[in-house]
């Protein structure tokens, strides 16, 4: 898009505080894993990447390492129409599965998931052996793939044009 997706206005406000207005009823224990400064204007923690370069897996590692807590959901920027009500059916969904990851159709959400904090070191192994591919590293774990209803498939739609906005 030629900027940062997560600071680009949807409906008058930029998509990351689309994100975290959902996530808000649900917890206040928000973490932002940016290489951006101009993510302080949301006022939560910002942590940057551990490991530079090594995509969305490099941003989950770096959220889960910072995070306090066993569960966590991991959304992408660009995924503003994701609602309160959506997170909590993912996260009811968990049980003993180390993710949820939803499904729409054949594609997969692993931006717009469940993971507990206890599978980061398979994730760190992942990033050591720079196997970045999100669905390889979720072979390696007990993910339940939530089947999203035709209806909610516009939840996880991601922005990547200006046209999408």
């Amino acid at each position: 898009m030629g900027e940062d997706k997560g600071l680009m206005l949807y409906q008058g406000k930029p998509m990351m505080e689309h994100v975290i207005d959902a996530v808000l009823p649900l917890t206040n224990r928000i973490l932002i894993s940016s290489n951006s400064d101009a993510y302080k204007q949301f006022n939560y923690p910002i942590f940057t990447d551990k490991i530079l370069d090594k995509g969305p897996l490099g941003g989950i590692v770096t959220a889960l390492a910072h995070s306090q807590s066993e569960i966590n959901w991991i959304l992408s920027c660009d995924s503003p129409l994701i609602t309160t009500a959506m997170l909590q059916i993912l996260i009811d969904q968990l049980g003993e599965y180390d993710a949820v990851v939803p499904q729409t159709g054949e594609k997969i959400h692993p931006l717009i998931a469940v993971y507990r904090k206890s599978i980061l070191n398979r994730l760190e192994e992942h990033v050591a052996l720079n196997r970045l591919r999100m669905r390889d590293v979720l072979d390696g774990l007990n993910v339940n793939y939530f089947n999203v209803s035709s209806k909610d498939h516009v939840y996880f739609r991601n922005f990547n044009s200006k046209a999408d906005l």
